[in-house]
């Protein structure tokens, strides 16, 4: 492809994710997992208090451990799809992916943050906050695909209508989940630190959430 600029990629944007999401896994267990292991080390008879035994902390770090590598091999995946003239190859196990241009049948996600390409046996999924200028992309992508395969305006609408709910509920749950972490914590110092860096995250996904829905 001579000029890639519509499918060109935020790196630094890509790296930042996944230093953000490693340093935060890292740091939020280890603030619930030192306790406990100072009390062993102090020969202490319980390894915190009667909110968190030694079980909740295994399964607060394993789950921690699977959305961090989760969240770390999607970006690199991300990082990694490219673009030619014959279609979308993207990185997968056991072997990578690719969709011809002239073999796409459905487009989803065009209102929201992650489009999904479709074929009769394979799909793509491709994160609109990756690429450095999200309108050209789905611009070029309109182009280059089958017209068939692009959604109507009735349909645009009920994507982006779920979309905003489903952020609402997650964002709803997540804020709870924080919430009791903090509560049961005690800690002030770290409970202040972990609540400056959701802000600042939130604050963040939220001006990129407005500016990729604004109206095309």
């Amino acid at each position: 492809m001579n000029n890639n600029y519509p499918f060109e990629r935020r790196i630094l944007h890509s790296i930042f994710q996944i230093v953000f999401v490693v340093t935060s896994g890292i740091y939020i267990s280890w603030w619930i997992t030192a306790p406990a292991v100072n009390s062993v080390l102090r020969n202490q008879p319980q390894p915190l208090s009667e909110h968190w035994l030694w079980g909740a902390i295994f399964l607060f770090d394993l789950g921690f451990l699977v959305i961090c590598t989760y969240l770390c091999i999607e970006e690199s995946i991300q990082m990694m799809t490219r673009f030619t003239d014959e279609g979308i190859t993207q990185p997968s196990f056991p072997r990578s992916k690719l969709i011809r241009w002239q073999d796409v049948q459905t487009i989803r996600g065009l209102s929201t943050n992650t489009i999904r390409i479709l074929t009769s046996t394979t799909q793509i999924s491709l994160n609109l906050i990756s690429f450095r200028n999200p309108q050209d992309f789905i611009d070029e992508l309109k182009v280059r695909v089958p017209t068939s395969a692009l959604p109507s305006t009735d349909e645009l609408a009920l994507e982006n209508m779920r979309s905003t709910w489903m952020r609402i509920g997650l964002g709803s749950v997540g804020f709870l989940v924080f919430s009791i972490l903090l509560f049961y914590s005690g800690n002030r110092t770290g409970s202040l630190l972990s609540g400056i860096m959701a802000i600042i995250f939130g604050f963040y996904f939220v001006q990129t959430w407005r500016r990729l829905s604004r109206p095309k």
